[in-house]
């Protein structure tokens, strides 16, 4: 190691298993600035660094800043005194918000090409969505909560299902221009209105009353077949031990 000399041109900055405040103090010397620093940060650590050739004093003090990084130390500069400070934890801190990051957006895209095969694949079904472990552990809470909440999501679910969730509806029967589309219906205010009118879509709990031919039937046909939800279509018989059982 080779002292301050405005004589000398280039330097030598050669160390070998050096303590870290021999380090600190050879190039606050070489500088002529002073550092401060806990001795905390610096214990145990040591510096190798093999030079090819000298150096000049400003690339030696670059060299100094690159012995600081891979101590995990960074510079605060002063106007008289700079500070030595750690910034492992900074790293550290950021170096995991990464790695979180990177696992959040993998997980995320595996479960949405998982969401994409599903209609077409009865083994995805079958392991990863209609298993409740699965969506929960496998999908670390939050898939589960999605796939429950997330209209777009459940009609996916659903969609694999929609003929044998309409088959009591005989679609395959019902001819869109042979229906009425004009039928009225009164509604709680004594008021009179084009059934399609009063009731556009499938939504909420509904209950539509008369006298048997007026087209009740033909109505809910009528909306499942243009619903763009998944419906579910039952008749009053098949219910008699309670929806949720009868689907």
């Amino acid at each position: 190691m080779t002292a301050y000399d405005p004589r000398v041109r280039y330097i030598s900055v050669d160390f070998f298993e050096a303590d870290i405040e021999i380090v600190i103090a050879f190039f606050s010397e070489l500088s002529g600035r002073n550092y401060i620093v806990d001795p905390k940060i610096l214990k145990g650590k040591k510096v190798t660094n093999i030079s090819p050739s000298k150096v000049s004093v400003k690339e030696a003090m670059n060299v100094f800043d690159e012995i600081l990084k891979n101590q995990n130390l960074k510079i605060i500069k002063g106007d008289h005194v700079s500070r030595i400070e750690l910034i492992k934890e900074f790293k550290k801190e950021n170096k995991w918000a990464k790695k979180i990051l990177v696992l959040i957006l993998s997980h995320s895209i595996f479960w949405l090409i998982l969401i994409f095969i599903y209609p077409i694949s009865t083994t995805v079904q079958a392991i990863f969505f209609w298993n409740p472990y699965s969506r929960i552990f496998l999908g670390f809470g939050y898939v589960n909560f999605l796939l429950t909440w997330i209209p777009y999501f459940r009609r996916v679910l659903f969609e694999p299902f929609r003929k044998n969730l309409i088959s009591d509806a005989r679609l395959d029967e019902f001819d869109d221009k042979l229906y009425f589309n004009e039928s009225e219906v009164k509604n709680e205010h004594e008021e009179y209105l084009i059934l399609r009118e009063a009731i556009p879509e499938i939504k909420g709990q509904i209950i539509l009353e008369g006298e048997s031919g007026l087209g009740k039937t033909m109505f809910l046909r009528y909306l499942v077949r243009n619903s763009k939800r998944v419906p579910v279509y039952l008749k009053a018989e098949k219910c008699s031990i309670g929806v949720i059982e009868a689907i």
